[in-house]
This record gives structure tokens, sequence and C-alpha cells, in this order.
């Protein structure tokens, strides 16, 4: 039996950091950190990081 991940909608930005942490052959934790850590670095400036 095979168990499929739900789709969840991705903000350009983090497609970004996604694909820069692939180009850079980093592991599937290191992804989860950054994008972990993105999340918080947003709730600490109470916006999107990619907001201007």
């Amino acid at each position: 039996m095979t168990t499929l991940a739900p789709v969840v909608a991705v903000s350009p930005l983090c497609q970004h950091l996604i694909n820069e942490i692939d180009v850079r052959r980093f592991g599937r934790e290191i992804q989860r950190n950054y994008i972990r850590d993105a999340g918080w670095f947003a709730a600490f400036l109470g916006r999107s990081p990619n907001m201007r």
C-alpha cells in the first residue's frame, strides 16, 4: 500500500528556497529546518519576508 502526502500550496519565496537547497544538495532535514526558520522569521516580522 502506498501512502500519498497531502498537496500543500507553497509560496514563491518558499519554492525559491526549496529550489536553492536542492541545487546545493542539502538534505531533507536541512530543508525542513530552513523552511521552519523562515516561518519563525516571518512570525517575528509580523509579515512575509518577501514583502517590501
